[in-house]
């Protein structure tokens, strides 16, 4: 195996131009060659037809085009993760989204992401009432729901805790 690497070491170093020449020659022959293959193929080709335009709607439907939506931040000051908190912003985005000019402006699927709903689904309750502040804080050591309160929570310049609900809106 070393025999041929010898002979073309001593060949490239000998004559550096013949090695240069080929180089080209190889590059012309690759430069030729590639308006002779085939495109390669789309994704309707490889994958299943339905699956494609199904896909498609899906990500649209939840999606929609960019800049079609906007995101409005709602802030709380205070205790959140309380009964009492969570009824307060419960009560609050209850108050907003029921208005009909608010109503019309959300988008279709998953429109308000709020503590007190990952509280509610984490849980599996379908209201706030009852609520204790020992399940509240189990639902903390849930991996998936602790990262979601610790990202929807947090503390002001001053100190005093704060909790965000974002409404995601379709433009209209």
């Amino acid at each position: 195996m070393n025999q041929p690497l010898v002979i073309f070491s001593r060949l490239v170093t000998a004559r550096p131009w013949l090695t240069v020449a080929v180089l080209i020659l190889i590059t012309f022959a690759l430069m030729a060659g590639a308006g002779l293959r085939e495109p390669p193929p789309t994704t309707e080709e490889t994958l299943p037809e339905g699956a494609v335009r199904e896909t498609l709607a899906e990500i649209d439907d939840i999606f929609g085009t960019s800049g079609e939506s906007n995101v409005v931040t709602l802030l709380f000051r205070g205790e959140a993760l309380t009964p009492a908190g969570l009824t307060q912003i419960a009560e609050s985005i209850d108050a907003v989204v029921s208005n009909p000019q608010v109503a019309d402006l959300l988008v279709p699927n998953d429109p308000i992401v709020s503590l007190h709903l990952l509280v509610q689904g984490a849980l599996q309750k379908t209201d706030l009432a009852g609520i204790t502040q020992a399940e509240i804080d189990a639902t903390g050591g849930i991996p998936q729901i602790a990262a979601a309160l610790d990202a929807l929570t947090g503390n002001d310049a001053d100190g005093a805790p704060v909790a965000i609900a974002t409404l995601r809106l379709g433009s209209s």
